[in-house]
């Protein structure tokens, strides 16, 4: 199984317990989490972002609008035997509603008529597996570096905006992992 698999069993294991058809999963960290990395946002500091995934049993149903569904397949690679697109026009309401009322449901945040799993779908998300895991050490070595070149290249008086800027003669301060820009949630410099 991979890893997608593996946290569908997870998911599901859930649902049986709860006696649930499916679970919502509107939070970035829970769809980053199934996905395995999928970059959700639109406005970063929002908690959701341009997805709903909605874990069924059989299947994984990804709620989005026809703006965002191209970028949805070719960046995020949902077009998967499992993933099942559901789109919207992007000024229409989405499908969520009537899905609500089709299947019983349990989400990561409040829906009306929705049981709230929240505490339970971060339960799920503790346990890493190996290619998380890895995926972690990866990042970790290259922000490393990255840190270590920056620190090696200041000099007493140096400003935060000098060692932040696009200047050629710094180290950038941006880490990438298989091809993809890490983006932070902020940087401090403090001397």
């Amino acid at each position: 199984m991979n890893e997608i698999e593996i946290k569908q069993e997870r998911i599901i294991k859930l649902l049986d317990e709860k006696s649930l058809d499916g679970i919502i999963l509107a939070k970035n960290s829970n769809i980053s989490w199934l996905t395995g990395g999928m970059e959700n946002r639109i406005v970063f500091v929002s908690e959701e972002g341009a997805v709903k995934l909605i874990v069924l049993k059989d299947k994984i149903l990804v709620l989005t609008n026809n703006i965002e569904a191209e970028r949805v397949i070719k960046e995020e690679g949902l077009d998967k035997e499992d993933f099942q697109l559901i789109v919207n026009q992007w000024y229409e309401r989405d499908l969520l509603d009537s899905l609500i009322r089709k299947y019983r449901l349990g989400g990561d945040c409040y829906f009306p008529e929705v049981n709230n799993l929240q505490e339970e779908i971060k339960q799920l998300r503790f346990s890493l597996l190996p290619e998380e895991i890895e995926r972690y050490r990866s990042l970790g070595r290259e922000t490393a570096k990255i840190m270590t070149d920056v620190c090696r290249a200041i000099k007493s008086g140096d400003t935060e905006n000098e060692i932040i800027t696009d200047d050629p003669e710094w180290p950038k301060v941006e880490v990438e992992y298989n091809g993809e820009k890490i983006s932070s949630s902020g940087i401090l410099v403090g001397g």
